[in-house]
């Protein structure tokens, strides 16, 4: 599984700039998401699908702070770096930068 650990990124849209984490994890042989984005709390993250290649994982999931919507989430893992992008409701395109492990 590809970018097992905690993770920490610089997201960036018209409305803010902030920091957030996200634990990619192995939940019994499938990937598992949770994360934090200014005070905004994502541990109920479901996967709706995902396709992992080489260091690009591709995912559509659904969270509660966008109800009966999806998200899709690309992301760009090269060692202990990640950038990549999230396409949110209403939100549009959010770009994920300055990526690093802070712990496996």
């Amino acid at each position: 599984m590809t970018g097992l650990g905690l993770w920490e990124a610089s997201v960036d849209t018209l409305l803010f700039k902030e920091t957030g984490r996200v634990e990619i994890y192995d939940n019994n042989g499938e990937y598992g998401f949770r994360g934090t984005v200014r005070g905004f709390d994502l541990s109920k993250i479901e996967t709706v699908s995902l396709k992992e290649e080489g260091g690009t994982i591709d995912a559509t999931v659904r969270t509660p702070l966008f109800p009966g919507k999806t998200v899709d989430i690309h992301i760009e893992i090269d060692g202990d770096t990640l950038t990549g992008y999230a396409v949110l409701p209403l939100v549009g395109k959010v770009k994920i930068k300055n990526g690093h492990r802070v712990k496996e």
